[in-house]
């Protein structure tokens, strides 16, 4: 559900005509697309992804307003570093004041530089986009995975459970969780906040289909 996350997100931000880009390692813009429309439509993503609508459901692709999308970008960043995501990210706080970039995710941004191991190479990238952020005002949002024994353990994450860095629980200001209970019910579990009182979370609808959180 990371990247109906980052979606809702994005789009929420949008609603507020604040502008935001997401630089994708896995999906192309047209994905985000059609959850986007999957989202607003109330129709299954596998449904348009495979191109299987009834006339009705076709119609309500076509009536989605896709409006915010003057303020959401999308880059398929895939292959790309860390220092090419910053200098992205400046054309479009040129183009229409973006306020807020999210990435998805740290783990497959390339390393700067040959020779450092996987957590050196994640805290040193995680270090050039925190910097590029402060120095221009904009909000990070850094999508992550998880250590598989989590999911194999059938138990709720913990600030140590970033896969591959203990770095990005150390650096981060904010740390979430996304974990599935019972249901259609998605946890967000914060783990660390250093702005504020930490929290247990909340728990929220998640429905997968329509890759729609709320």
């Amino acid at each position: 559900g990371k990247s109906t996350f980052v979606l809702t997100v994005a789009d929420n931000a949008a609603s507020r005509g604040e502008g935001c880009v997401i630089f994708t390692y896995e999906d192309p813009r047209e994905v985000f697309l059609k959850r986007h429309i999957a989202k607003h439509a109330t129709v299954p993503l596998e449904n348009i992804v495979c191109n299987k609508l009834s006339g009705n459901q076709r119609a309500r692709c076509a009536s989605v307003d896709e409006t915010p999308w003057q303020k959401i970008a999308v880059e398929h960043a895939y292959g790309y570093t860390a220092d090419w995501v910053c200098r992205r990210a400046l054309i479009y706080k040129r183009r229409f004041g973006m306020r807020l970039m999210a990435v998805d995710y740290i783990q497959r941004i390339p390393s700067p530089s040959r020779g450092l191991k996987k957590h050196e190479a994640i805290e040193a990238n995680m270090d050039r986009l925190s910097e590029f952020a402060a120095q221009h005002g904009i909000a990070l949002l850094l999508l992550s995975q998880i250590k598989r024994e989590v999911e194999q353990e059938g138990r709720e994450p913990m600030l140590s459970d970033f896969r591959h860095s203990d770095a990005i629980g150390i650096s981060a200001k904010l740390a979430m969780f996304l974990h599935e209970g019972a249901g259609d019910k998605l946890k967000i579990l914060i783990r660390k906040n250093s702005q504020g009182k930490r929290e247990g979370g909340c728990e929220v609808t998640y429905e997968r289909q329509f890759c729609k959180i709320g």
